[in-house]
């Protein structure tokens, strides 16, 4: 799984790559172009296509190993889209002087936090929200991908429509997240044990992805969430009623361990894709 909020360069073809000189590097990936910014700020014809391509700028240092995000500001106009993986810039009150910025995922330490009502374009945060107060309440937000603490969701505010939780080792259940009624896309990573009880209530999910899920229990409230289509279920080995998902309606993707025989995954409908190890 890709890190709440790291923005990782995986190796690509190397016309996918440019990089005009130590520090600033383009990175096309499968949901966009990234920009690298490490102790050099991007030139006039780098922030330009930024802008073009609507690029995220990742941070991972600032010039002079600066703790603020101060020489972006001038820069301001083109960044809607930020990362901050850096563990020298943690000064990010700057964030308040981005009155466009729209996504914002941070990854490294945070000394001094914005101040959360300012940033009324944002629109999508990844990272700890423990480190960043008040941000995930916002009413522009549309999408989160946190860091699970007890009680996290208790602030989210009730029009998010994704919904991602890592680390959620002490997750049990999704009451706190039945409340978000429009909630469309949701994803849990690493639950020991996991109850899906609730899911039928929320009723305009398309899209659920386990993750590294040890146990699964409540199975079947699956076939009772009406709208959900698309299951993804990765390294998620023990389920309470595994057979039960064969009448789910729709499509489920499986990776790594799961439960399922040979003789389930040869009678299952054209909808379910395993790996391919597991196929005979």
């Amino acid at each position: 799984m890709v890190g709440v909020a790291k923005v990782r360069s995986e190796r690509a073809p190397k016309d996918w790559r440019f990089r005009s000189k130590p520090g600033v590097e383009f990175v096309v990936t499968p949901t966009g172009t990234v920009a690298i910014i490490d102790g050099v700020l991007p030139t006039a014809h780098e922030w330009s296509r930024i802008a073009e391509d609507r690029a995220l700028v990742n941070v991972l240092s600032m010039p002079a190993r600066s703790e603020s995000l101060a020489a972006l500001l001038p820069f301001a106009e083109h960044l809607s889209r930020l990362a901050v993986n850096s563990a020298t810039c943690t000064d990010l009150t700057g964030l308040e002087e981005l009155p466009g910025l729209e996504r914002l995922l941070v990854g490294g330490v945070v000394s001094r936090p914005p101040n959360a009502e300012k940033l009324t374009s944002l629109r999508f945060f990844g990272g700890d929200p423990a480190h960043m107060p008040g941000i995930t309440s916002l009413p522009s937000i549309l999408g989160l991908n946190i860091k699970w603490h007890p009680n996290v969701l208790d602030p989210v505010s009730e029009s998010i429509t994704e919904l991602t939780l890592t680390e959620a080792g002490r997750l049990t259940d999704l009451s706190g997240a039945t409340r978000l009624k429009g909630l469309q896309k949701l994803m849990i990573h690493g639950s020991r044990s996991l109850s899906l009880r609730g899911v039928d209530e929320l009723k305009v999910l398309t899209s659920l992805t386990l993750e590294s899920i040890t146990r699964v229990t409540d199975t079947l409230c699956l076939l009772g969430a009406p709208a959900l289509g698309k299951l993804t279920l990765e390294d998620c080995p023990d389920f309470d009623q595994p057979d039960a998902l064969q009448a789910f309606p729709g499509d489920v993707r499986v990776i790594g361990r799961h439960p399922f025989s040979l003789a389930f995954q040869a009678s299952a409908g054209p909808g379910w894709t395993f790996p391919p190890e597991r196929r005979r």
